[in-house]
């Protein structure tokens, strides 16, 4: 989760012409970088050659950091969509993972490019602004900021679902209590986020253990509800799509990652290997609970724990260990969005200084005054979770097409086509094929941004 801390920063570069923040806070944990962080083109084109002993175990150390990043509470709500989705889910989650993989394949050679031409630190802000021009930059900042107070808002409601079944209790008072801890975990000091962060991985890999090992006990009283298109057919697949691309679709913090792999081989072992971990976790995970619980499947397949493949309570199964399970996670999120909520109070400081006609760089608030603007936001975010705490699935379809078509598809496929035009000469079906992608995703931000908002209302 510390990354999104580099995001935050790489988003703003514009604002920060003269300083530059330490590299080594703003990489993900999990990772430790050597003093070559920075490679050399000499040393890139070796890398490619072979991969001594020491790589392998920095692209193991790249592969755990994006599995971090990717797996976690959100990977939850995917079996859900299989509900609406059926079996086909299956390939769905496979090709839109495969998707989400390729495309941040390209923001590495976008990345290695942009170096290669002199570029210190390259962040996905300033991708895209080389892209689009200079003027993208506002835009680009908007994006950032729209994109993670949405998410602040889906972990919001996550909390209120999972948590409030759990202890039976309304989902608003989830909701309003989650924003109230967020805000003062805001203060936690930064030492303890990387601990706290690998703590979270645990706690979210036993969950899902938890979640598979339920299912397959109660598989030989299996729900047969079944189908192969799910109750909306193939246009169920969005909604599987929505959900992946909620949990891999952190594209625009891959800098940070390409920034410890030091070189472009490396990034690209390591997130292949980290998406490796997600496919299997959520195959795993989609396969067990749809196969048992078919349309019984909750909005959080941890909410099935207790519950037989009907939806009627399981005696048989302690409460415990759903009520367990679904704590750490919730704990973890907690944990995880006052980090995400950083470019939020960023922007309101900066729209602050503007109105107060001071420099952008000034304290305009002090100690005090940080706390009550993060403690507004929050507010503000549970607000809007609480006016949707029954739409999280429609709510990962807005986020997914009204920022994340953006931000995962259209920037790195142009980015790629602007930046490494070099790399295109000779190829034009590559080049057609990308182009093709970034009018899809264009295509898919707009109708299904306007499908999601219809189903908001």
């Amino acid at each position: 989760c510390n990354v999104a801390t580099y995001w935050c920063a790489g988003n703003d570069h514009q604002n920060q012409k003269t300083t530059q923040a330490p590299m080594t806070q703003t990489l993900p944990p999990l990772i430790v970088v050597g003093q070559n962080g920075a490679s050399s083109k000499l040393h890139r084109n070796a890398s490619r050659a072979y991969i001594s002993p020491r790589s392998r175990q920095k692209v193991w150390q790249i592969s755990c950091s994006v599995a971090n990043l990717i797996i976690g509470p959100a990977t939850l709500t995917i079996p859900s969509t299989f509900v609406r989705s059926g079996w086909i889910g299956i390939l769905v989650l496979l090709f839109s993972t495969a998707a989400m993989l390729f495309t941040g394949m390209l923001l590495g050679a976008v990345l290695e490019e942009v170096e290669r031409k002199g570029h210190h630190a390259p962040t996905f802000g300033m991708i895209g602004e080389l892209t689009f021009g200079p003027s993208f930059s506002s835009l680009s900042s908007g994006l950032c900021v729209g994109e993670v107070f949405l998410l602040c808002v889906f972990i919001l409601v996550f909390l209120g679902q999972s948590v409030g079944s759990a202890l039976n209790l309304r989902a608003e008072q989830v909701i309003y209590a989650s924003a109230a801890m967020a805000a003062c975990m805001g203060c936690c000091p930064r030492r303890y986020l990387s601990f706290i962060s690998v703590l979270g991985l645990l706690f979210t890999g036993f969950s899902v253990a938890t979640v598979i090992g339920n299912a397959i006990a109660i598989f030989p009283e299996a729900n047969d509800q079944q189908t192969l298109l799910g109750r909306e057919g193939l246009a169920g697949g969005f909604h599987t799509v929505a959900a992946v691309c909620v949990c891999v679709g952190d594209h625009v913090v891959f800098p940070g990652v390409y920034a410890a792999a030091g070189d472009f081989r490396t990034y690209q072992k390591g997130l292949a290997g980290g998406f490796l971990m997600f496919l299997l976790t959520a195959a795993g995970l989609c396969i067990a609970t749809y196969a048992a619980f078919g349309t019984s499947t909750k909005p959080v397949a941890l909410n099935n724990i207790g519950f037989d493949a009907h939806g009627h309570r399981d005696l048989r199964v302690p409460g415990w260990i759903a009520t367990a399970c679904t704590l750490a996670l919730a704990g973890r999120a907690v944990c995880v969005l006052p980090v995400f909520m950083k470019p939020v109070i960023r922007a309101s400081q900066s729209v602050l200084a503007k109105l107060m006609r001071v420099s952008e760089t000034a304290d305009v608030t002090g100690a005090q005054g940080n706390f009550l603007l993060e403690a507004c936001c929050f507010a503000a975010a549970a607000v809007c979770s609480v006016a949707y705490a029954d739409l999280m699935v429609e709510l990962e379809t807005l986020l997914t097409c009204l920022f994340k078509s953006m931000n995962v598809v259209v920037i790195p496929s142009l980015g790629y086509c602007t930046i490494c035009a070099d790399r295109l000469k000779g190829r034009p079906c590559f080049a057609a094929s990308l182009y093709l992608i970034a009018l899809g995703g264009a295509l898919w931000g707009i109708f299904g941004t306007m499908a999601a908002l219809r189903s908001l209302r």
